[in-house]
C-alpha cells in the first residue's frame, strides 16, 4: 500500500510526502478463555458476544454454577484444570490469546494461579483483562503476582443507589467513560473511524451505577476515566486519577483493567451494535503481535512484516505445547527464497529456529542482513509433521529511510539545554497544572539617566524669547523707548 499527501505551498522537501507500507492481515481463530466466580450478567452477555464470533473460539471456567445432576458434569468446567490440556503439565492459559479475569474469589483463583497467569503475560506474551468484581475482584486477593500485574492502585468504589438515578431511563443513570487522547487511539474503543462520531457515541452510551476507580501506575497508560454526575472536578488532580480503563505492558504481553462489571448495558435499544463489537475489537486487539501464518500446530513469521535494506530479522515460530509434547526432538529451520511474480523464486539463505530459555513454546531464529525486495520465508520442520500445507510468511525489505523519517520523536535534550541556561524549566503535559504557580507576578524596577548639557536644551530658546518679550512689554508701558 501506499500513502501519499499533496506537496503544500512553503515546504523545503519535496521527496518525503510518500511512504509504502506492507500490510499483513491475520486469518485465523481468537482464542478466549473466560474465568468467572458465578455466571453474573457480565460473564452471560460477554460469554454469548464472544461465543456468537465465528472468528472466537471460546474456552470457559465458572467455579460457582448450578449442578442439578441432571447431565454427567456440570455445563461449564469448574476448574482451571479442567479447561486446560489433557496433560496435567500444560498451562491452561498457555493457548489462550486472551484471558480474561472476572469476580473470583481466592479460595478459587488462588497465588498458584496468579504465578501461572503471570508467567503467561511476562514470557508467553499473553494478553489479560482483569475485570472488576463487586465481591471479590481484586480487593479481597492478596496475591503479589496480581499486585504487579493489576496497572492501578488506591482503588475506590463508586456506587449510585439514590432513587432519583433508580427511577431514570437507562441512558440518563449512572457515570460515564471519557476517554483520553491514548484511549481515543486504542483500536477496541473506536466505535467509529471518525473521531468526533466516536466521541460522541461514548457521550451517549448508558452510564453504569458501579465501578472501581483508582490511580495509575506509573508505566500504566489510561484509556478512559470516570465522570460522575454532579462531582466536581478537582483542578489539582492528577489525569491518571479516577482511572476506568488502564492498559500496562507487561513482559512480553499486556494488561488491561476494566473498571466496571456492566458493558451489558451498552445493549440499551441498539441491541449487539456496540457490546459485541468493543469485545470482538478487544478480542482481535489482542492478537496483534500474533504470527501471521500458521495452523493449529505452530504460528510463524517475522516480527516485523517491513524490514529495511541492510536489517536482519528475527522470525519467530510459536508451538501448541500439546504437539511439541508429542515432538520433543522435533526442529525447525527457515527457508528464505527471493519473491518473484510467479510465485517463489530463487533461495537466498537459511537458518535454524532455536527455542527460548525461558519460553520452551517460542523458537526464534535471526536471518543475516537482506537486499530491498519482497521474501517468501518457509518453515521447515524435521522429526514431526505440521500439516498438509506449507507454512510461510512473506517480508518485505524496503530502502532505509533518512533521519528526518526514521526519527520523528520529540527532542527533550533541546528544550532542556536552553532551560537550563535560561533559568527556566521544562513541563510536560501532566505538568501542566504547576504553570500558575510559576509565573508568579514579580515586580522589577529599572532606571535610566541621561545627562544633557543646560545650553544643549531646545527649552532655553523659547526661554530666552519668552524674557525678551516681557522686557519689551515692560518697557512699553512704561513709556520707555
Amino acid at each position: 500500500y501506499v500513502v501519499k499527501t499533496e506537496v503544500q505551498d512553503g515546504e523545503t522537501r519535496d521527496d518525503n510526502n510518500e511512504r509504502s507500507f506492507p500490510l499483513t492481515v491475520v486469518d485465523g481463530t481468537v482464542r478466549v478463555l473466560l474465568v468467572e466466580g458465578e455466571g453474573r450478567w457480565e460473564f452471560r452477555f460477554l460469554d454469548n458476544a464472544l461465543t456468537r464470533d465465528e472468528n472466537v473460539e471460546v474456552r470457559h471456567v465458572v467455579y460457582r454454577q448450578p449442578f442439578l445432576q441432571v447431565l454427567p458434569r456440570p455445563f461449564f468446567p469448574r476448574t482451571l484444570a479442567e479447561a486446560g490440556e489433557a496433560h496435567p503439565e500444560d498451562s491452561p492459559f498457555a493457548e489462550a490469546d486472551l484471558v480474561v479475569v472476572g469476580d473470583v474469589a481466592p479460595h478459587e483463583f488462588g497465588p498458584a494461579a496468579w504465578d501461572e497467569l503471570e508467567k503467561h503475560v511476562v514470557d508467553g506474551g499473553g494478553t489479560v483483562v482483569l475485570l472488576a468484581g463487586r465481591e471479590w475482584m481484586p480487593l479481597a486477593h492478596r496475591s503479589a503476582a496480581l499486585s504487579r500485574m493489576l496497572p492501578v492502585d488506591k482503588l475506590a468504589a463508586i456506587e449510585i443507589q439514590d432513587e432519583i438515578a433508580a427511577m431514570s431511563p437507562p441512558g440518563d443513570r449512572g457515570f460515564r467513560l471519557n476517554l483520553t487522547p491514548e484511549g481515543e487511539q486504542a483500536s477496541f474503543l473506536q466505535f467509529d473511524t471518525d473521531g468526533i462520531i466516536n466521541r460522541q457515541i461514548w457521550a451517549q452510551l448508558p452510564g453504569h451505577l458501579w465501578g472501581l476507580r483508582g490511580t495509575a501506575s506509573p508505566t500504566a497508560v489510561v484509556l478512559a476515566r470516570s465522570s460522575v454526575p454532579g462531582e466536581a472536578p478537582d483542578p489539582l488532580q492528577s489525569d491518571r486519577d479516577d482511572a476506568i480503563f488502564v492498559r500496562q505492558q507487561y513482559g512480553f504481553g499486556q494488561v488491561v483493567w476494566m473498571g466496571i462489571d456492566s458493558t451489558w448495558r451498552w445493549r440499551h435499544r441498539v441491541g449487539d451494535r456496540f457490546h459485541h463489537r468493543f469485545w470482538g475489537q478487544l478480542a482481535r486487539w489482542a492478537t496483534d503481535n500474533r504470527a501471521a501464518a500458521g495452523n493449529d500446530t505452530v504460528r510463524f513469521g517475522p516480527q516485523t512484516s517491513a524490514a529495511e535494506d541492510g536489517d536482519a530479522v528475527v522470525f519467530r515460530a510459536v508451538w501448541s505445547q500439546t504437539w511439541l509434547r508429542q515432538h520433543p526432538e522435533a526442529s525447525a529451520r527457515v527457508d528464505l527464497y527471493q519473491r518473484e511474480a510467479g510465485g517463489t523464486g530463487r533461495a537466498v539463505g537459511s537458518f535454524a529456529l532455536s527455542p527460548l530459555e525461558k519460553r520452551p513454546l517460542v523458537h526464534e531464529g535471526q536471518s543475516t542482513s537482506l537486499p530491498e525486495g519482497e521474501y517468501v520465508a518457509r518453515l521447515v520442520i524435521d522429526g514431526g509433521d505440521p500439516g498438509a500445507e506449507p507454512v510461510e510468511a512473506l517480508l518485505s525489505v524496503g530502502p532505509r529511510k533518512t533521519p528526518e523519517l526514521t526519527d520523528v520523536s520529540s527532542d527533550r535534550q533541546l528544550p532542556d539545554q536552553i532551560a537550563l541556561l535560561t533559568g527556566g524549566r521544562v513541563l510536560t503535559p501532566d505538568q501542566a497544572r504547576q504553570l500558575p504557580e510559576l509565573l508568579s507576578g514579580e515586580d522589577e524596577q529599572l532606571s535610566h539617566r541621561d545627562d544633557v548639557s543646560l545650553w544643549d536644551h531646545w527649552l532655553l530658546l523659547p526661554l530666552f524669547f519668552l524674557l525678551l518679550s516681557v522686557e519689551w512689554v515692560v518697557r512699553k508701558l512704561n513709556g520707555l523707548p
